[in-house]
């Protein structure tokens, strides 16, 4: 299908970007175009105005602060994330998930920060973003505000954005532990039937620290709080993994379509966070 008929600007800075989405109703913005342009072509989304930022440089950078804090640009690609050697030594498990999205032409179009506005409940880049407990920097022309990963989507493809801001970066603390991903999909470079990820420090064999989320098992990425309370102080044992975590999905709604049924994803689920916490200490990044 075609897109209904629309203008375009293209912005030259981040404050330019935020004077045109105030001045216009309406008005979307646009940087890889992966997500927003499929969705335009079906015509579930048709704004009047696109504002492009994919030239606005100052968006594009990946840093790492005295303290270990790092900080990505919003404009920054699921490829630079793969490939890059800073992300790689610092938080690793954050390479291992861009590595697992789409294909390579979308990985090199496809910014982080545009995944995350998409906020679709199946994108891959939310459990390990949520176990990592990163935050989004919202940047409007009133100022800077700072989200939790946690309370920045409030259903399907919608977040706590307001019309006049846009997502400059994603702030990742440093953690100790393990990190591990995985994610079920149907086809190579779908989206996920369900993904997960789990951040562990496990010494002698007892869980001392853990965080687990999952996505594509309901309306959006969550983490499984009970789980991680249950498990914390105990030892790392199948049996015990088996059952608490065939307990703590049963809160999972996912919904049910072409993909698979709820059942399905939910026990999906179940195996995935499963295998992370058993594997992780052997194949852990």
């Amino acid at each position: 299908m075609i897109p209904r008929k629309f203008e375009y600007y293209r912005a030259r800075g981040v404050e330019d970007a935020l004077e045109f989405l105030c001045s216009h109703e309406d008005s979307k913005i646009i940087a890889g175009g992966q997500s927003l342009t499929p969705m335009m072509k079906l015509r579930i989304m048709s704004p009047s105005y696109l504002v492009d930022i994919w030239g606005v440089n100052e968006l594009r950078y990946i840093n790492v602060e005295e303290n270990g804090v790092l900080r990505i640009g919003a404009l920054i690609t699921h490829s630079e994330i793969e490939e890059s050697s800073i992300i790689r030594e610092r938080c690793p498990v954050l390479s291992l998930t861009a590595e697992n999205i789409a294909d390579l032409q979308i990985r090199n179009r496809g910014t982080i920060g545009g995944s995350i506005c998409h906020a679709d409940p199946a994108a891959d880049y939310y459990p390990t973003l949520l176990v990592l407990d990163a935050k989004a920097v919202l940047r409007s022309s009133k100022g800077r505000r700072v989200l939790p990963i946690e309370e920045l989507v409030t259903a399907p493809f919608t977040t706590k954005l307001e019309e006049c801001e846009i997502l400059e970066e994603i702030v990742i603390p440093p953690y100790n532990g393990r990190a591990g991903f995985i994610k079920i999909a149907r086809r190579e470079g779908d989206f996920a039937v369900a993904n997960a990820a789990v951040l562990a420090n496990v010494e002698d064999g007892i869980i001392q620290e853990i965080k687990v989320a999952v996505g594509g098992a309901g309306p959006k990425a969550i983490r499984l709080r009970n789980l991680e309370e249950k498990l914390r102080g105990k030892p790392l044992d199948g049996d015990m993994v088996e059952s608490e975590v065939g307990q703590a999905v049963q809160i999972l709604d996912p919904s049910s379509d072409i993909h698979g049924s709820s059942k399905y994803r939910r026990w999906v689920a179940k195996v995935i966070i499963k295998r992370l916490l058993l594997n992780l200490f052997s194949r852990g990044v």
